[in-house]
């Protein structure tokens, strides 16, 4: 997966990603900023939402950390700063900035982030 690949050149490990397959016009209910994604994730690999970090580079995705309650929200880009402004979503500017945050999260909020160890297969 791109994704994960990519963060794992910032030294940034994923368990996971989800996706929503589905177009706009669609009306699903995983499509961003709806939060099913967000819940799958939080049963299937028993995470704390608000000990979590979300990062994503669109209004729906920082909408879709807000809805769900996550701990932080990282906004990658600072072109909707403006339309979001609120103390739980931070903006950075690059995947560097974002694991700085992450980090500084992770330090302040010392406990772990899964509630237990999730499932074989997941």
């Amino acid at each position: 997966n791109w994704m994960m690949e990519e963060f794992l050149t910032q030294d940034v490990v994923i368990d996971k990603v989800y996706y929503c397959p589905h177009e706009p016009d669609d009306k699903c209910h995983c499509r961003k900023p709806r939060i099913e994604m967000v819940k799958r994730a939080e049963t299937e690999l028993c995470v704390n939402l608000q000990k979590s970090i979300f990062i994503g580079d669109s209004l729906t995705d920082v909408q879709m950390g807000i809805n769900a309650k996550i701990g932080l929200t990282i906004g990658l880009g600072t072109k909707f700063k403006e339309k979001i402004a609120t103390e739980k979503v931070k903006y950075v500017e690059n995947l560097e900035m974002a694991k700085q945050e992450l980090l500084f999260f992770l330090k302040v909020n010392t406990s772990t982030v899964r509630t237990e160890t999730p499932t074989k297969g997941t």
